[in-house]
């Protein structure tokens, strides 16, 4: 049996358990793999408009997913915006601003202490993750996850990411940063962006938002995009992303 590491991490914001379940977690099940969950999150719901903020049951998820770590930090959003300054945004101000780097560097730091969880808990019982995963707790599955490329990250080291949605290159370098799934090896790189963010922040060749430091950080390994779709969900409505 094969074990993965499902990790959740930011705001918990229209988390859609059901769709979850229904086209990825399923398809590991159906597969004899054991998955354990881990969270680590801000104690708030988001900072955005209301079309990004919405009621989820912690208490529910928790329940319902019985997680292996669960960590839920106070969030402090001008702490990040202060301290991970950067006039980089100045270089596409219709898509960006100066929290665009601070709010970026939040989201890793939140990723980092998911995968330090991961790390603790496999060194705690002397094993190691066959894979692990991040999505991002908006994202919807709209397709039902191919067994063919879970069997491809067991076996290989390959990091597999959405397509790009082919909007705002300035940002995204052509990355997505909504899911990302892979072996230990692959996920610890891609999920250490936190604590390499100074080398990242040095670096002008990238745009410093979530999506460009990720490109940077991920540069040189082999990537491999998956033909599935994704969405959001947002309060009122699903926001076709790939």
């Amino acid at each position: 049996m094969k074990r993965v590491a499902l990790t959740f991490s930011g705001h918990l914001r229209n988390f859609r358990l059901d769709n979850i379940f229904e086209n990825f977690i399923n398809v590991l099940l159906d597969n004899d793999c054991i998955v354990d969950y881990f969270f680590s999150l801000w104690d708030t719901e988001g900072h955005r408009g209301l079309n990004f903020s919405g009621s989820t049951d912690i208490n529910n998820v928790l329940e319902t997913l019985q997680p292996k770590g669960v960590l839920i930090d106070k969030f402090d959003r001008q702490y990040f915006i202060d301290k991970y300054q950067s006039d980089k945004w100045k270089e596409y101000i219709h898509l960006s601003d100066n929290t665009t780097c601070g709010d970026a560097v939040s989201m890793w730091y939140k990723i980092q202490s998911c995968l330090d969880m991961v790390e603790r808990y496999q060194e705690r019982y002397g094993f190691e993750y066959d894979a692990i995963c991040r999505v991002r707790a908006d994202v919807l599955f709209d397709d039902v996850f191919k067994k063919e490329v879970l069997d491809e990250v067991f076996n290989s080291d390959l990091l597999y990411i959405p397509k790009w949605d082919e909007k705002w290159y300035e940002v995204s370098h052509t990355i997505t940063d909504y899911f990302g799934i892979g072996n230990y090896k692959v996920m610890k790189k891609y999920m250490s962006v936190f604590n390499n963010i100074d080398n990242l922040m040095s670096c002008n060749l990238f745009p410093h938002t979530g999506e460009g430091f990720l490109c940077q950080q991920i540069d040189g390994m082999n990537i491999k995009r998956l033909e599935g779709g994704f969405s959001v969900q947002r309060t009122e409505y699903v926001e076709k992303i790939v």
